[in-house]
């Protein structure tokens, strides 16, 4: 029976997997989207998350070496799989660093994480979703949300510009940076879903 498992593996163990690791990107988004408005220290759950996570992708790696036949594309699984792993280290990582740098989270931030919620949300419901139009629906959605992400990254840049203290600047720039990234991200794993559902159909 176990021989039986790995040669033929249920489709639903890995959407599990992946889903688990979409809502601990969404968790992680509230989390620190409270250490914004509350000003308190979340970043220690924040790394808890993280720390979750990289369990999750580390689990995945182990589950697709040892499983014969994958239901899909294990080259797609580990892809997927680290993307939404990166997404939770680069809020981990962005919540570290104004932790860190004690810098006043700025308009800026605040509209970057909003983005990045509302898209991880998205990559959440898309993930086990079964129809087509329904998935490319959300994945347009999430490719505007991207670009609305650019715009916000821009106009972060010249703001920050605008600051006369050199320091400062680069470090607005970091967090900046790392949100960009998060969101690009998202994209990068919502085209991974897309590509799996067409290979699939």
């Amino acid at each position: 029976m176990n021989i039986l498992k790995k040669i033929l593996p249920s489709q639903n163990k890995f959407v599990r997997m992946l889903k688990a690791q979409a809502k601990k990107s969404v968790e992680a988004c509230i989390l620190f989207e409270k250490m914004l408005k509350h000003k308190n220290g979340k970043v220690e759950q924040i790394k808890e998350v993280e720390h979750q996570g990289d369990l999750m992708v580390h689990k995945m790696y182990e589950e697709v070496y040892n499983t014969f036949i994958t239901p899909v594309d294990d080259i797609d699984l580990i892809s997927l799989s680290s993307c939404l792993d990166d997404i939770i280290d680069s809020i981990y990582t962005t919540a570290k660093k104004i932790s860190i740098y004690k810098v006043k989270p700025t308009e800026i931030v605040e509209r970057q994480i909003k983005i990045l919620h509302k898209s991880c949300s998205l990559l959440n419901e898309t993930i086990g979703e079964k129809n087509l139009s329904k998935i490319k629906d959300k994945i347009i959605r999430i490719h505007k949300l991207e670009d609305e992400g650019d715009e916000v990254f821009y106009e972060g840049l010249v703001e920050s510009s605008k600051d006369r203290k050199c320091l400062s600047v680069i470090e607005k720039r970091e967090i900046y940076n790392e949100l960009e990234s998060a969101i690009d991200r998202v994209e990068d794993a919502a085209d991974i879903i897309l590509d799996i559902t067409i290979k699939e159909r």
